[in-house]
């Protein structure tokens, strides 16, 4: 169930797993509330949601019993439901069974139920009845707030199970053959052509199947619609074995091994981390989109705004030359291709990619396509100094270090940049590493290979402990927490 269920795009969940190929339950959602579990069963799925905005509600999925017998059971739940419910836009059909005519069923029976106190307080919401193919049950979406309009990004981005499809790798090659100017128009270009690809490719075979569901009913519609389902359930096996990969190692890597995942943290509140209000400086606080994002952008710009270098001529005076001729040279010798390819290969291949959309997969799966010119363009920027104001951009992305933060102090900014600046800076530190050893104190415990930053947390235990029995001598001592605001990634 939870592959059902993050196909269908919900990373936040509780899953009953299935016996076999039959039965399952699966409840998903993507906003912020706070999702605590009461009950479950291999029927029903019992939860108490709690919003900001909204007052705590309930939710109880459940699943009839196909058995006559047990149909009372069923009918218990919906009485203790109650309520009356209006037009919700059903279907006509939403299971289906039978693959010839003469016995084929469609029934709409997924429905959902509502009190007049949810109506009441949800009045914007509505219930959708999303497309199915690994299923003859149609999944039920409900939406909260269907007169929000949030912004939905144009944006490009280069999703990394594309690179299973195999008509993937021909369009890349053809529409690089097709572009033509500088390297970046390149990129550019393939950028808008692989959004129109992707987009088609994504909602072709599902269009299809749902005007052939919409069609009457036939034995030639039948086979198509099997043959149809067949192809769409390949195509997200795909998605999925890629996704599972990618989700183990970051599972197993928090200490998990990935069973029952979703189970063991049904109990604990989950939030999206969506910012919903904002404080001023002044102790306002704000909840308009507008003025959080006008809010944040003043922090952020006068947090990183250059105020200018001071005189450090008198400090560096001080420090003495370490590094040697011969190193010099190895740090002044000519970028290769070599080294461009090494400082791709140490790169997280689904690692966020920067405003162009292009991750490091991307460039690992079809290097032998666009390696010659991407190796090219980094190498005049390291060897002939050409521009990097083109690439030199980056998004900035806020982690809160608290639960719901308010203010922007309380937030991590992280800068995800372009993978080819990521290849010049990484090929330039890896030069550095080998003379970082040499020029940097052994008290410095980050950035340098065989040293590990977490040493400095018993070395500080010890410094404070120090500090703290100190009851003998004439001189103090004294420890100073310095700002670090303004150093993020």
């Amino acid at each position: 169930m939870e592959r059902v269920r993050t196909r269908c795009g919900f990373f936040n969940g509780i899953d009953v797993a299935a016996e076999g190929s039959r039965g399952g339950l699966s409840l998903g959602w993507n906003r912020g509330q706070l999702v605590n579990l009461k009950s479950f069963s291999k029927s029903h799925i019992d939860v108490e949601i709690q919003e900001e905005e909204n007052p705590q509600w309930r939710f109880t999925g459940f699943y009839g019993s196909p058995e006559v017998r047990n149909k009372a059971e069923t009918w218990d739940q919906l009485r203790q439901l109650g309520g009356t419910t209006g037009y919700l836009g059903w279907l006509e059909f939403t299971w289906e069974r039978g693959r010839i005519l003469e016995r084929n069923i469609r029934e709409r029976i997924d429905r959902g139920v509502a009190t007049n106190s949810w109506l009441q307080n949800f009045l914007n919401y509505l219930l959708r009845h999303l497309p199915h193919s690994f299923s003859d049950h149609c999944p039920l979406l409900i939406e909260m707030e269907v007169e929000r309009k949030g912004r939905i990004s144009s944006r490009f981005r280069f999703e990394s199970w594309w690179v299973l499809e195999e008509t993937c790798e021909e369009e890349i090659r053809k529409l690089w053959e097709e572009s033509s100017g500088p390297y970046l128009n390149h990129m550019r270009y393939l950028a808008t052509r692989l959004k129109a690809w992707g987009k088609n490719y994504s909602s072709n075979t599902r269009v299809k199947y749902k005007e052939l569901n919409d069609e009457e009913i036939s034995e030639e519609t039948l086979a198509e619609i099997l043959e149809v389902k067949l192809h769409l359930n390949m195509e997200m096996d795909k998605e999925e074995r890629y996704w599972k990969q990618c989700a183990r190692v970051n599972w197993l890597q928090m200490g998990d091994k990935n069973t029952y995942f979703f189970h063991k943290s049904a109990s604990q509140r989950r939030r999206i981390n969506r910012i919903r209000r904002l404080q001023r400086t002044d102790g306002s606080v704000v909840t308009n989109e507008k003025e959080i994002e006008e809010i944040a952008r003043k922090y952020f710009a006068n947090l990183f705004e250059s105020r200018g270098v001071g005189d450090v001529i008198h400090i560096l005076s001080g420090v003495q030359p370490c590094i040697s001729e011969s190193m010099n040279q190895e740090l002044l010798a000519p970028f290769t291709k070599t080294e461009i390819i090494e400082a791709l290969k140490g790169m997280g291949p689904t690692k966020a990619a920067g405003f162009n959309g292009f991750p490091a997969i991307f460039y690992k799966k079809f290097w032998h396509i666009l390696g010659r010119d991407t190796s090219d363009f980094c190498l005049e920027v390291l060897n002939n100094g050409i521009s990097l104001d083109e690439i030199n951009r980056t998004m900035v992305v806020l982690i809160p270090k608290i639960a719901s933060p308010t203010n922007l102090k309380n937030f991590r900014p992280i800068s995800l940049c372009t993978v080819i600046y990521k290849i010049i800076t990484k090929s330039v530190a890896n030069r550095l590493k080998k003379v970082l050893e040499v020029c940097i104190d052994n008290y410095q415990s980050a950035f340098v290979p065989g040293r590990l930053i977490t040493d400095n947390v018993l070395l500080a235990y010890e410094v404070l402990h120090s500090l703290k029995n100190k009851r003998s001598g004439r001189k103090g001592l004294m420890a100073l927490k310095l700002d670090m605001s303004k150093a993020y990634d």
